[in-house]
């Protein structure tokens, strides 16, 4: 293989990583804010004799929007990686692993 090969191959396996665990990490908080409101949990705020019942409201896109950042870092890291990598000799660059 060429090393732009090498390259692109890590660089893909870092995209699709960063992607399906940014698509399973939004599935997660959505699957556990559900299952905790559905659970009707209460407790009794600070200063305050009256129960309250706990609910977790999701504002909009912003788990959507969080998961951007760690993604494309993700995906920068693993195009650097990628380069570094695909300059050394397999040996060598196998014993970092």
């Amino acid at each position: 293989m060429t090393q732009g090969a090498v390259g692109r191959l890590f660089v893909i396996e870092g995209v699709t990583m960063a992607i399906l665990g940014s698509l399973l990490g939004v599935i997660a908080t959505f699957l556990i804010s559900a299952g905790i409101n559905a659970a009707n949990i209460t407790y009794v705020p600070p200063d305050s004799s009256v129960e309250a019942e706990l609910m977790i409201e999701l504002l909009g896109q912003k788990p959507i929007r969080f998961r951007f950042h760690p993604t494309a870092l993700t995906i920068i890291v693993s195009y650097l990686t990628a380069r570094r990598a695909s300059q050394k000799i397999i040996v060598e660059a196998l014993s970092h692993v």
